[in-house]
C-alpha cells in the first residue's frame, strides 16, 4: 500500500499501509511532512556522498559525479529510519553538507567538492543533497511552481534532520563536526533540517550558512495564494536552528535582508551587489541573489577576503558602521574559527565592502590623488620652512 499525505479543505489526511488517520490542520505536529509523504521523500531525495579517499581534483564533472556514492536513507510513517552508508564513509572526519536551491540540481554544485577538499586538505567528507524532482516541482492546479517548491523545501529539511539524526546515532557522530550549508530554498531547507535534529535527538548541529535565504513566502505574515494555512513565516531560518548559524544577506528582491542568525553579513549593505545592475533589472535581482554562493566560495580558500565592520541594523551601509578599527569576524568560510559561539549573544550585524573592479580603480585613483596631494602640502610647507 502507498503511504501518502494530503492537502483538502483544511485537512492533511497520512496513510499508513491499511490505517489513515484524518486530523485538523492545527493539530498536526511542526515536524510532519506538509505536503509530501516519507515514501516520496526517501525516494525524491539523494544524499550523494563524496569520500576524500576517492577524491581527485583532475576528473571531469561528469567524471567527479560518477565517484560519489549514494547513502541510502528511508524515514518510514512510524518516524523509524533505515540508514546505510558506503563503506568509504570515514567517521571520524567532519561532514559538509549542501543544498542547492530553486529549480536547481546538485550536479551544477561539484564546485563545492573541489573546494571543500582541497581547503580542508581531504580531510572532510562533502554531501552534496540532490532534491531537484521537488525543487522544481509539476504544476498544479492553483499552485505556482516556487510556492509547492517552498513548502517542498521545508519538507525536505525535515527528512534530512531525521536522517543526520540516525547517521549520528548509529556512528556516535559529533553533531558539532557537521556544517550545513544551503543556497535560497537550500537555506531554509538547512534551517528546518537543524530544527528536526534538534528534536529527534536533543542537541544541536555544529553550523548552518544560509546563502541568500529564499524571501518570497517566507517574509513575516506571507501567506501562501492557495495553501493559506500553511505560513512559511515561522518555519524559516533562524539562529537557534544549529549551535551557530551565519548568514550572507545580497539581494533584496529574492532575499530577505531581515537578521535570521547569530552574524549576518551584509555585502555593499545587502542589495546590488558588484556587476549585477543591467542583470538585475533583467531579472529581478537573481544576480545579486547568485553572488551569496560566489563569495562563500571565494572564502572557502580565501579566509580573511572579506574582513567585516560591526553595524547598528540590518541591510547595513556604509553610514550604519559603528567602528572602523580592525575586526576579528570575516564573512564566509572561517568566520567560526575567528568567533566563538559561547561569545554569541543574539545577532552581529556586520557591513562586508565588496568592490567591482572598476569601483577598485577608481578608489586607487583617488587614494592616488590624496596621496599626491599630501605630498605637495608636504613639499610645499618645506619650501616654506627654507624661505624663513
Amino acid at each position: 500500500m502507498v503511504l501518502y499525505s494530503t492537502l483538502f479543505f483544511g485537512l492533511v489526511i497520512h496513510g499508513c499501509g491499511n490505517r489513515f488517520q484524518v486530523h485538523a490542520e492545527k493539530e498536526r505536529s511542526d515536524y510532519s511532512p506538509l505536503i509530501n509523504d516519507w515514501k516520496t521523500l526517501s525516494r525524491l531525495v539523494k544524499l550523494r556522498y563524496f569520500s576524500p579517499s576517492n577524491y581527485n581534483p583532475t576528473v571531469s564533472e561528469v567524471e567527479m559525479w560518477a565517484l560519489g556514492e549514494n547513502i541510502d536513507c528511508r524515514v518510514h510513517c512510524n518516524l523509524t529510519v533505515e540508514l546505510k552508508l558506503p563503506d568509504s564513509f570515514i567517521e571520524s572526519l567532519p561532514v559538509k553538507i549542501h543544498f542547492h536551491g530553486f529549480t536547481d540540481t546538485a550536479k551544477r554544485h561539484l564546485n563545492y567538492v573541489d573546494a571543500w577538499m582541497q581547503a580542508n586538505i581531504g580531510e572532510v567528507n562533502v554531501i552534496l543533497v540532490d532534491w531537484s524532482s521537488l525543487a522544481f516541482p509539476i504544476f498544479r492546479k492553483g499552485n505556482f511552481f516556487y510556492d509547492a517548491a517552498a513548502i517542498n523545501a521545508i519538507d525536505v529539511g525535515n527528512y534530512i534532520g531525521r536522517c543526520l539524526a540516525e547517521l549520528t546515532k548509529l556512528h556516535k557522530s559529533d553533531p558539532q563536526n557537521f556544517h550545513l550549508v544551503g543556497f535560497s530554498l537550500g537555506a531554509q531547507l538547512a534551517g528546518m533540517a537543524g530544527r528536526t535534529y534538534r528534536e529527534v535527538t536533543g542537541e544541536q548541529l555544529g553550523r548552518i550558512t544560509g546563502l541568500d535565504p529564499a524571501g518570497p513566502n517566507f517574509f513575516k505574515g506571507n501567506k501562501l495564494r492557495d495553501v493559506e494555512h500553511i505560513g512559511l513565516y515561522e518555519k524559516r531560518l533562524r539562529s537557534e536552528d544549529a549551535e551557530l548559524v551565519d548568514v550572507i544577506h545580497s539581494s533584496t528582491l529574492m532575499g530577505e535582508l531581515a537578521p535570521m542568525g547569530d552574524l549576518d553579513f551584509y555585502p555593499n549593505g545587502g542589495e546590488l551587489q558588484p556587476g549585477c545592475y543591467a542583470a538585475d533589472l533583467i531579472a529581478w535581482g537573481a544576480c545579486s541573489h547568485l553572488k551569496a554562493e560566489h563569495f562563500y566560495l571565494d572564502s572557502v580558500v580565501n579566509a580573511t577576503r572579506y574582513p567585516a565592520k560591526s553595524c547598528s541594523r540590518a541591510g547595513c551601509l556604509e553610514d550604519d558602521i559603528i567602528s572602523e578599527s580592525p575586526t576579528s569576524v570575516f564573512m564566509g568560510e572561517q568566520c567560526w574559527d575567528f568567533v566563538e559561539p559561547s561569545d554569541l549573544s543574539g545577532s552581529g550585524l556586520y557591513y562586508v565592502e565588496v568592490c567591482s573592479p572598476d569601483r577598485i580603480i577608481k578608489r586607487k585613483e583617488k587614494k592616488n590623488r590624496k596621496e599626491r596631494k599630501l605630498r605637495r602640502k608636504s613639499f610645499e610647507e618645506e619650501i616654506n620652512e627654507d624661505t624663513i
